[in-house]
C-alpha cells in the first residue's frame, strides 16, 4: 500500500482536525515547551516549531504524538559548541518540567514532574547547518556517525505531497 492509499483509507473519524479539543492540546503543550526552552536557555536563541504528523497532515487518533523542532542558528553557541553539548542542554532545561527517555535524535518526554502528560512528546534538538536556515545537523545518541544531516521542510513538503496534502 502506499501512502496515498493508506492516508486516503484513514477513516475521517480517526484524523484529528485542526478544529479539536485535541488539536488546541497539542498547540498549548508545544507553546509551553518553547516558553521553558527560551526561559531555561537565555543565552541562546532555540528556534522552536512544531513538526511530525501535526504539520504534515497526517496525524491519526489511535496512535500520535508531538512533535517539537528546536533548532539553533549555525553560529549559536549560547546553548553549547557542539552538537551533544546542545542537546545535553536541551534535556537539562527540559528535565526541570518534565520525565524524559533518550531516543537517538531526539528527547522523548514520558511525563511531568507534577503530573501527567496526555500524549508523548519528542524534542528534536538540532543547529543549522549554515545561514539558509534549511538544512540541519542532529546528534545521535547510538550509532556509528554522531550527527545526522536532515532538512525539515523537505521532509515536511515531500510527506505531504505523498499524503495528498498541501503544505
Amino acid at each position: 500500500m502506499t501512502a496515498e492509499e493508506f492516508f486516503q483509507s484513514v477513516p475521517s473519524e480517526q484524523t484529528v482536525d485542526a478544529e479539536s479539543q485535541e488539536h488546541a492540546d497539542l498547540v498549548a503543550e508545544h507553546g509551553r515547551i518553547a516558553s521553558l526552552l527560551e526561559r531555561e536557555l537565555p543565552d541562546a536563541s532555540p528556534g522552536v516549531e512544531l513538526g511530525g504528523s501535526l504539520v504534515k497532515g497526517t496525524m491519526v487518533r489511535a496512535s500520535f504524538d508531538l512533535d517539537s523542532i528546536c533548532y539553533f542558528d549555525n553560529d549559536d553557541i549560547g546553548a553549547g559548541d557542539t552538537l551533544k553539548e546542545i542537546r545535553e542542554s536541551v534535556e537539562a532545561a527540559l528535565k526541570t518540567v518534565y520525565r524524559i527517555e533518550a531516543k537517538r535524535s531526539a528527547i522523548k518526554l514520558v511525563g511531568k514532574l507534577n503530573g501527567n502528560l496526555r500524549f508523548p512528546v519528542d524534542v528534536v534538538p538540532g543547529r543549522f547547518v549554515d545561514d539558509t536556515r534549511e538544512d540541519v545537523f542532529l546528534h545521535q545518541a547510538e550509532g556509528e556517525k554522531e550527527r545526522l544531516k536532515t532538512n525539515l521542510k523537505k521532509h515536511i513538503s515531500h510527506i505531504s505531497a505523498r499524503a495528498g496534502r498541501s503544505t
